[in-house]
């Protein structure tokens, strides 16, 4: 009963869902795990970006550099956000470009995944497929400082919702609490 409840709401959605935040924060697992839960499609920037150019994001970084890795994502979002009703997992820097966000911003509701300094490198130390911080030499403290320079434009998503070491299952069951809200005119405290 509740699925169905749940299934009517969001089918009030006008809009497509950008997930947003820094790398590590966990914007690919909630997007693809958002989408299945309430039926609509997911795409992840980065592995359009990497479907346009042929190659994953850190040759793109290593033989075209970040400026045309930028470019292209910029074609990928504007072509993304063209497919209808979506849920959009963008890359670590996409929402801190002026362009991308004013798109971002009329054509989704977004939600940023907010996760703490020690949640974000244990993260990201895993993999070795972020070339804008695995080339950094003191790794946590470029990530502190990508903290501090951002968190003032992510804050200003429609929802904010904190994916520190939690299950998947409760941030999706947050996120999909807090649109319910936003697609009743209640205001999210």
């Amino acid at each position: 009963m509740q699925s169905r409840n749940l299934y009517r709401q969001l089918q009030k959605i006008e809009k497509s869902i950008s997930i947003i935040g820094l790398a590590g924060s966990g914007k690919s697992t909630i997007g693809k795990r958002l989408a299945r839960k309430i039926g609509i499609p997911v795409y992840d920037t980065d592995s359009h970006v990497e479907k346009l150019v042929g190659h994953n994001k850190v040759e793109i970084y290593d033989f075209q550099g970040k400026e045309f890795f930028k470019k292209k994502e910029k074609e990928a979002v504007k072509e993304i956000l063209s497919y209808g009703i979506i849920v959009m997992s963008t890359g670590n820097e996409t929402y801190l470009d002026d362009e991308l966000r004013n798109l971002i911003n009329e054509k989704c509701i977004t939600v940023w995944l907010k996760a703490d300094i020690e949640t974000l490198y244990s993260r990201i130390i895993r993999r070795n497929t972020r070339p804008e911080i695995d080339r950094l030499d003191d790794k946590k403290a470029a990530l502190q400082k990508m903290i501090d320079d951002t968190s003032h434009i992510y804050q200003n998503a429609n929802i904010t919702v904190t994916s520190q070491d939690m299950d998947p299952h409760y941030i999706i069951d947050a996120i999909i609490a807090k649109l319910n809200r936003i697609l009743n005119n209640v205001p999210i405290s």
